[in-house]
């Protein structure tokens, strides 16, 4: 009697596409005999992606050249000549170097790459990973992160205060919140970077009406499947998003209500120093007497802060930022992170003079930084032309609700400034804030991988116990 197929639903296996999907594997005798895109209801029927190469992967055990017990190199490198050795032997030897190198140099002298791209389930729901940031744990090694990722990740934390916003929307967002327009800049997504659900997330907002347009080097996957592309010369794109910045501001149309209640926009900036003007700037009862904030205790052989409570609500108050209230012709003080401009007129445009301070607000202070960012000047350097910068921006406004996907290609080291730029363009817009427009930095996955127990990370799940060391390139 022949045994029945017998249907599994695990992760794909993916190499670092990060997207995660569902993969329904069909298997019979213990053998795999296909895979497939399952197929899933309710609300979860649109998140049910699957790339060819997913399809695919079904082959991989089967693989003739695939290692499937350790080698030992018997020849000269590059020989190609190696013998089988049993596995107590390999871990054995391995161990036995890896103690040696210990002893003779130092734990921190180990090394690992614990960067998780390439691998099944990335970071959090890789065994794989686990187990070597356990190892580095435990044992005091070294390990080293490339400097990729970073760029992205320290733009957002400088710009809108959190790290990981690439991390908060993910490529199903739109698929709910549908946009009028977006523009892809500096990555692949569609068929290539993120074949699955972000691919399927575009094509299928794209069938509804949304215009996309892909702003990159080469004529690749996602150009193809765009509704317009502009090739632009490697390095440029700072320069071309400047223009972009510049023409909301020349032409007027920016969200002023927007740059108002959520940016540092109105906040009046000392044209002295470049500093943002503080309350304890100008209001003498705001500031703070460093003499008496600390007290010798000579039990203690050391300082302590006298009333600390009272002295960190004074340092708060006069940290305020301050703004120039449009109507009633006075300065107005805003919370740091609070911005509550409940009851104020800010002036966006004010360039005053404040208890003898010479002060112009951040946003003038951008337009100015902004002029020289012609469609003209930047069509030198990017390539692009002055028309085609001037009608890029303009439909991105005109079609409002739009979406900027970025990051992909921008992510490596210098990217930063780049795509601060770029970022400007949803500030200035608004379009930051529209719930069907918004900005999304690469897309993270849409899949459903369950995320290990991060104690099985660190030695008896205690944090301070972990020996590892970071290292950088310049170390």
């Amino acid at each position: 009697m022949a045994s029945a197929e017998k249907v599994t639903y695990t992760i794909c296996q993916g190499a670092g596409c990060h997207e995660q999907c569902v993969l329904k594997v069909v298997s019979k005798d213990g053998k795999v005999v296909r895979t497939e895109r399952p197929i899933f209801k309710g609300s979860k029927k649109d998140l049910a992606s699957l790339c060819q190469k997913g399809i695919c992967a079904g082959k991989l055990n089967y693989v003739p050249e695939r290692l499937l017990y350790p080698l030992k190199r018997v020849g000269k490198r590059g020989e190609g000549k190696f013998e089988r050795i049993p596995w107590d032997q390999a871990l054995e030897e391995i161990g036995q170097k890896l103690r040696d190198i210990r002893a003779k140099y130092g734990d921190a002298s180990l090394v690992v790459n614990a960067f998780p791209c390439g691998l099944p389930l990335n970071m959090h729901g890789s065994l794989t990973m686990a187990l070597c940031y356990r190892f580095m744990n435990l044992s005091g090694a070294s390990f080293w992160q490339p400097p990729l990722d970073m760029e992205g990740f320290q733009s957002n934390l400088v710009d809108f205060g959190n790290m990981n916003l690439a991390m908060q929307m993910n490529s199903s967002y739109w698929s709910r919140h549908r946009p009028n327009y977006v523009l892809i800049w500096g990555g692949n997504p569609i068929g290539w970077a993120r074949a699955a659900h972000t691919s399927k997330m575009f094509m299928d907002i794209q069938e509804q009406g949304t215009k996309l347009v892909d702003i990159g080097l080469i004529f690749d996957s996602t150009a193809a499947k765009c509704d317009e592309f502009i090739n632009i010369n490697p390095g440029t794109d700072a320069a071309l998003a400047l223009a972009m910045a510049n023409i909301i501001i020349q032409d007027k149309r920016y969200d002023i209500d927007f740059l108002n209640t959520y940016t540092v926009a109105p906040f009046l900036v000392r044209v002295d120093n470049g500093m943002f003007l503080r309350k304890r700037d100008i209001v003498a009862e705001a500031a703070v007497d460093e003499r008496h904030e600390r007290v010798w205790d000579s039990s203690s052989n050391g300082f302590y802060l006298k009333d600390a409570t009272a002295i960190a609500a004074t340092t708060a108050e006069g940290n305020k930022y301050v703004a120039w209230d449009a109507q009633a012709q006075e300065p107005v003080f805003i919370a740091a992170r609070d911005n509550d401009m409940e009851g104020k007129t800010p002036d966006i445009h004010a360039e005053v003079v404040v208890e003898g301070i010479a002060c112009k607000t951040a946003f003038i202070m951008l337009k100015e930084s902004l002029a020289g960012w012609t469609p003209e000047k930047q069509a030198e350097t990017t390539g692009v032309s002055a028309e085609t910068c001037r009608q890029i921006i303009n439909d991105y406004l005109d079609n409002s609700p739009s979406g900027l996907f970025t990051y992909w290609g921008l992510r490596y080291v210098n990217a930063g400034q780049t795509l601060r730029a770029i970022n400007l363009l949803a500030i200035l817009s608004g379009n930051l804030g529209q719930k069907n427009g918004r900005l999304i930095n690469c897309g993270d996955t849409t899949g459903y991988t369950v995320p290990l127990d991060g104690e099985i990370f660190l030695p008896d799940g205690d944090i301070s116990k972990v020996k590892s060391h970071l290292i950088h390139l310049t170390d």
